[in-house]
Formats: C-alpha cells, sequence, structure tokens
C-alpha cells in the first residue's frame, strides 16, 4: 500500500460494529482476520484483503463505506429524535 494511503487510513467508528457487518457480508473472514490494533492498520487490511481475495484499496473502500454508511444512519437518529 502506498504510504499516502496508508496516512489516510484510520478506523474511524465503532470497530466491533464494522467488524460484524464485514464477517455478515463475507463469511470467510474469521475473528482472527478482523483483529484490530491501533497503529497496525495495514496489516488488518492485507489479512481481510487475502481473506476476501479482494486489494488492500478495495477492502479500504468496503471499510470507508461501512464507517460513512454507519455515521450518516447515527446522523439520521439524531435528527430525527429533535423533531
Amino acid at each position: 500500500m502506498n504510504k499516502k494511503m496508508e496516512a489516510q487510513f484510520k478506523i474511524k467508528s465503532n470497530w466491533n460494529e464494522t467488524k460484524a457487518i464485514l464477517k455478515k457480508n463475507y463469511s470467510k473472514l474469521k475473528d482472527e482476520d478482523l483483529t484490530f490494533t491501533v497503529g497496525k492498520e495495514e496489516e488488518l487490511l492485507a489479512r481481510i484483503a487475502k481473506r476476501i481475495g479482494k486489494t488492500e484499496q478495495e477492502v479500504i473502500a468496503i471499510i470507508l463505506d461501512l464507517q460513512s454508511a454507519r455515521e450518516h444512519s447515527e446522523i439520521d437518529e439524531t435528527s430525527s429524535k429533535r423533531h
């Protein structure tokens, strides 16, 4: 993975929620594939990519999409509670 991509990618939302969705969507993933340690995102990406047959860049896109969807649903929930 190139350094620019590596520097930009960080686990932002609740990893346990993201992990659960990944396991649901990619049944080949095991708990050990999804073990996350702060500062070791590249290792996490490599394990996931290898297990599901995608590139690390594709895995980043998948995770960012999940995080973004989660953030948007939290915003929607918050705004609907105000009304």
